[in-house]
Order: C-alpha cells, then structure tokens, then sequence
C-alpha cells in the first residue's frame, strides 16, 4: 500500500500543482456590463479600452461565473449591424463598424464551451439580431416614408418592436447554433462563409410582413409600408403573402397593396439555411500553389527616372503673371482693348493670387470637399489623445483606431500604407491584415494602417497628407478598386452631370474656391434631394465619362499626394490591387451591344475555356475586359490600373503589381483559391502573401 502510495505522489503533486496554477479564477461580473455599455466613436480612450477588453479577456471570459456569450453577440451585432440611429439606448446601442470588435467577438465567441453558447445564443443573437436589423429598416425606409403621416401614425411606427419569436432565417441560425455551436460559429466569420449574411434578407422580409399584419386598422402606414415593400428591395416572399392576406382596406390602400403585391411578382420562398458548401471566393481543386511562379522582384516595376512635374499653383501662379503683363501692355497701348485689358488683367490677379495662396501651402477642397456628398469620402484629423499630450489620434470604424506620437522617437522610422478596404483588412481583426505583419516585420520602424473601408482617392489623399504631417518617412499607397466603383454609381442618381463634376473637380485645386465653397457649404443642407435616384439605366456613354472622370480624380489626388511626399523628402512606394477575377460582379447593361449579358457570359465562357488549356494570362484579360465593359464595375478597371504605373513612371516610384504576384499562386493562373474570401477582399492568407511581396520593397526604399 505504501508502495503504492509512492507511486501516486508524483502524479498527485502534478495534480496539485497545476491546480494551484490554473489561471482561470471566476468571471469578473463588471466585464460583461462593459460589454454592453455605450461607447463613442469619437472617445478614442473608451474605443480602445473596448478593443483591449475583447482581445485582452479571451481566456478570461471562459471562466466560471456569468454566461458572457450573450453580451459577445450583442457586441458583434451592434458592430456588425447596429443602427446609426444614435438614440437607441442600453445593451442594443450601436458601436463603431469595426472588425477589431465584431471579428474579435466571434473569436472570443468561439473560446467558449458549448453549453454556455446554447444557453445564451437566444437571448443575445435572437432578439438582439432582430431588433437591430428592424432599427436600421426603420431609420433608413420606414421612418422616412411615414414621415408624411399623422403624429399619432407615427408614433405607432416608432414604438413598433418585433415580435418576441425568432423570424424564419434567424430561427433556423438558432436551430444550427443548438445542434453544433461551434461549426455554426466558424461558419459565421469571414473565413469560414460570413453565414449570417444569409440570414439578413430573409429577417428584413420577415419583419416587414410583421409589422404589415400588425398595420392592418391603420390605412396610411399600410400605404407607406407598401411603397417601402417595393422600393427598398426588401420585400419578397413574406411580404407578398403578407399583402395579399390584408383585407377590409378602403380603395386607396386597396390599390396601394394590389400594385405593391403586383410589383413584387411571384418570388420564389426562401431556401433552408446551410452550411457554405464551397466557402467564398475560392474553386474547389484550384487551391493556392505554396511557392509562386515567378519570383518576387519580377512583379516590381522600377522607374529609371521621374519627369519633372510643374505644380498647378506654379503653373497659376506664371499663368497669372503672364496675363497680367500682356494684359498690360495692350491696354497701355491700344485705347479700343483697354476695357478687355481691364478684365484679363482682374482675371491675371485672381489667377496670380490664387498660385500664390496654393504655393504658400493654403487649404485646397481636393481632399477634403467631396465632389458628392450622397458617397461617403473621408477627411483624415489627427486629434490630441486625451491625457496624452505628445500623442494624437486617427480613424475608428471604417478606419483603424490608431495613436502615435506627434514626434517620431528617436532612431524609429514611420510608414503609412494607405487605401481603402484591401489596406484596412476588411473583417479581419487588425493582427491579421498585412500592415500589421509588416510592422512586426521591420524592426526599428512603425507601419500604421491608414486604410479607410469605402474611400475614394481622396479619402486616400487626406491620410496620406496626415501621416505626412506626423513625420512619415515612406508612404505605401496601395489603392484602386473603389474609383470606378465610386464614380459609376453616380449613374444611378440624378444631379450628377459629369461635366459638372469635372469642372468641380479642376475647381477644388483653388484655395479661393475651397474658401468660398467651405462658406457656402456651411449653409447648405446636407440633406440629398427628394428625386435623388433615377429610373432611366445607365448608358453605356455616361459610364465611359464616369470612369475618365474617376481616372481625373484619381490622377488629381494620388498624383498630387506623391508630389507632396517627395517635396516634404518622403518616400512612396505605389501598390496595384489584386482581383480575384473569377468572381468578378459583372452587371450588364440592359440594352444590347459591349458590354450587355450575352456579351459578359461569352467572355466569361472564353475564359474559362482559356483556363482549361492552361493559358491563365489570355483567361485574365477576357475576364478583365468583361469587368471594364460592365455597367458597374466593383473592382480595378484597367484604365486606373493604367493609371497607376503611369504616375510611378512620371514621379519616378516603384510600383508593385500585386495582382500578377497573386496569380502567380494559381494553379491555372487565375484562381488562388484561398487567397481571396470574395472578388477584392484578401484572405488571411492573402495578407500574408501581400506582406510577403512588400517587404523587401519597403526595406529597400526605407534604406535610401
């Protein structure tokens, strides 16, 4: 027995020991009320505190002690889908759009044990998912619809709520969650299929058929919800059951829901939630090649020399000299002209002024007034970090939170890599996006993501003249996707003339406009006008002067930008986007000619053809050739593409052709499955392969 005793002892003190050094004490009942607390965008204390309390208590929160998981998926909710409408109040309010919470959600979601997900997926994703996806309804359709309607109408829309059980999709999520918690989870991330997304459209027509049958003794919110069922897209299959059960209506609303339910045709219901079965923006059997086929330095286009550039204000400011003189001397001399004289010479003046205030370093409108207030654009302010007085604040939400220091510290170099959603990584936490690696990569230097989700280049522009002004030593512009995808949706609005954009465009080069529009603008209402969208489909004609207009645009602020670098002694490295063409979003106009469906299904089809018998390059010309006649192009069009390596041939930069190092992984030249989670947006292993090809450019350049 003793014998035996000695033979458990060592086993017992290990027991012991790793008892007496488990690290999990009970849950902290303040943690989850922080969760659930309120929080602004423009606290950058608070902001992230909340980012450091999600990443920070991972191991925390699988304690013993309160259920934290419904707090987690009302954090990611009211990140991920929270109303803008700021007077929502509690545990629903909303929360900046923000990977480094909704992403760092699920994954502390998916740390938790099983039973503790089923017990808290009904009370924190149930009602939770609703009432918020119904908040957003509400302000964006159903609010302004009703506004027209008696106060005591109104005030029912407003107080109106879900009903308490779960509609169909968000059920049958529930349902899922039950049966494998953590299949469901991982399912729900970017990696792993985004499956709520599926759940989104079925909930807005299943909410909009509720609050349709709740209407049935109030005649004029019947009539608003039924223009709401077919103008905002949102209703379908449940609406239309919904409409056609509405009986005892007086004429009006009768004729109001027949043509609303005549509208909305005869749409098919709802398919059963699934798991993705191919997990987005890949192709089974093309998985990424581990090594590339071409080497590194291949895809990196090196300029020999840059050609001098005269800047507009100098240019102004010569051009205003030289009328003022011509102007001069013909008045002086010949009496007839001298009215003529006159005005050449208040002209040269204002043009002599105006040279003189932009060489100066007066505010121009090109990054910071946007050419249409309907599209978001971007203007980038560092702000004092409270409580820090050496230390500023940028971004949140669709740009990452990011504090640095108003100096540089010795001895450290400073890199801002710009763009939009590629650079910002969009849905995944800021770890994993390729600046980060890039930063933990270079040591003695400071990589900042800038990237701001949505932007144009002038959003683009505007970081890039902040960073500029907190001492970068290199800028990385790595943009292009969103121009064309900007500017050819200004197709679908009225009030858009691209002549008067571009005239508008030139403009915002002038501090005196810029003076003048900031003060008008001041007045103006921001609200868009009623008649906003059009009915009429583009032309294949506007398109084409959208996308010059985009190409301008461009041209003007990343141009400009590179200018500005190199005048303060910073470098840039330039960045072509990679594109996962296969998944390409080609619309097609609706009149025939280039560019229509048949003509975007033969490229299509040639392409895949040229896939097969291993020709990728030929396959990724058709397809970029279909995503250049499309009518509304989402990703690189190839006249921006073009643009880009002319301005590093002009300003004498390297560019970086990501694209042709991406599908330089494809086993067919094309598709590197696993590198991409859609048609733009890299993977987690796309970000690394994008720190991979930047890398020994960045070293380079930060070496000179």
């Amino acid at each position: 027995m003793a014998a035996l005793g000695l033979m458990l002892l060592p086993a017992l003190l290990w027991l012991s020991h790793a008892h007496a050094s488990d690290p999990c004490s009970p849950v902290d009942p303040s943690l989850i009320p922080r969760l659930d607390s309120p929080m602004s965008a423009t606290d950058p204390v608070a902001y992230k505190a909340r980012i450091d309390l999600l990443r920070g208590e991972v191991d925390a929160l699988r304690c013993p002690g309160p259920n934290p998981v419904p707090a987690l998926f009302r954090t990611f909710l009211r990140s991920r889908y929270g109303s803008p409408d700021t007077a929502i109040a509690g545990p629903l309010s909303p929360l900046p759009e923000d990977p480094d919470l909704f992403e760092a959600a699920l994954e502390a979601l998916l740390a938790q044990p099983e039973e503790r997900l089923r017990q808290g997926a009904r009370e924190g994703l149930g009602t939770g998912m609703a009432a918020l996806v119904w908040s957003r309804m509400r302000h964006d359709w159903v609010r302004p619809a009703a506004a027209g309607l008696s106060t005591e109408d109104r005030r029912w829309v407003e107080h109106w709520s879900p009903p308490p059980s779960s509609p169909g999709s968000l059920e049958q999520l529930l349902g899922m969650l039950d049966v494998d918690p953590h299949r469901t989870l991982r399912a729900m991330t970017t990696e792993g299929g985004s499956l709520l997304h599926e759940v989104v459209a079925p909930l807005q027509d299943g909410l909009l058929a509720a609050i349709l049958a709740d209407a049935q003794q109030r005649p004029a919110v019947v009539r608003a919800l039924a223009g709401v069922a077919v103008d905002s897209g949102m209703g379908q299959a449940h609406t239309k059951v919904a409409l056609t059960a509405l009986d005892g209506l007086d004429a009006d609303t009768t004729s109001a829901v027949d043509q609303a339910a005549s509208k909305l045709g005869s749409p098919a219901p709802w398919r059963a939630l699934q798991y993705p079965a191919v997990l987005p923006g890949q192709m089974p059997g093309l998985d990424a090649l581990e090594d590339p086929t071409v080497d590194q330095a291949d895809v990196v286009l090196r300029p020999s020399t840059s050609v001098f550039q005269t800047s507009t204000g100098l240019a102004r400011l010569l051009g205003g000299l030289a009328m003022v003189g011509v102007a001069g001397v013909v008045g002086a001399r010949l009496r007839r002209w001298r009215p003529l004289a006159g005005m050449s010479v208040a002209v040269g003046l204002l043009a002599l002024t105006d040279g003189a205030a932009a060489m100066l370093g007066a505010p121009t409108g090109a990054s910071s007034l946007p050419l249409f207030s309907f599209i978001a654009q971007s203007e980038v302010v560092a702000r004092d970090l409270p409580g820090a007085a050496d230390q500023v604040w940028l971004g949140g939400g669709s740009m990452r939170l990011t504090v640095v220091h108003k100096v540089p510290q010795a001895g450290i170099m400073r890199v801002a890599v710009l763009g939009a959603s590629t650079v910002h990584g969009s849905h995944y936490v800021a770890d994993d996006a390729f600046v980060a690696q890039l930063d933990r990569s270079l040591p003695g230097v400071e990589v900042h993501n800038l990237g701001i989700g949505g932007a144009t280049s002038a959003g683009v522009a505007s970081a890039g003249r902040a960073a500029l002004d907190l001492g970068a030593d290199l800028l990385v512009i790595a943009y292009g996707h969103n121009e064309a995808a900007q500017f050819t949706r200004l197709a679908l609005y009225n009030h858009t003339s691209p002549a008067w954009l571009s005239a508008r465009l030139w403009l915002s080069q002038s501090p005196l406009y810029t003076a003048l529009a900031r003060r008008l603008r001041s007045q103006a209402s921001t609200a868009p006008p009623a008649d906003l969208y059009r009915s009429a489909p583009p032309t294949r004609e506007e398109v084409r002067q959208l996308i010059d207009l985009a190409v301008l645009h461009f041209q003007h602020q990343v141009g400009g930008l590179i200018a500005e670098a190199q005048a303060r002694g910073a470098a840039v490295v330039l960045v072509i986007p990679p594109t996962n063409l296969r998944f390409a979003h080609l619309q097609p106009f609706t009149t025939p000619g280039p560019g229509d469906a048949a003509d975007l299904d033969r490229l299509r089809a040639e392409a895949e053809a040229a896939a097969r018998r291993g020709d990728g390059a030929l396959a990724g010309q058709l397809l970029q050739e279909a995503v250049d006649r499309s009518a509304s192009p989402r990703e690189l069009v190839t006249p921006i593409r073009d643009e880009i390596i002319r301005l590093g041939g002009i300003y004498g930069v390297p560019v970086v052709d990501a694209q042709a190092w991406f599908s330089a992984f494809a086993p067919d030249g094309l598709s590197p499955s696993g590198l991409f989670w859609d048609d733009v947006h890299p993977s987690r292993a796309g970000h690394a392969r994008m720190a991979e090809v930047l890398l020994p450019v960045l070293e380079q350049e930060l070496d000179r």
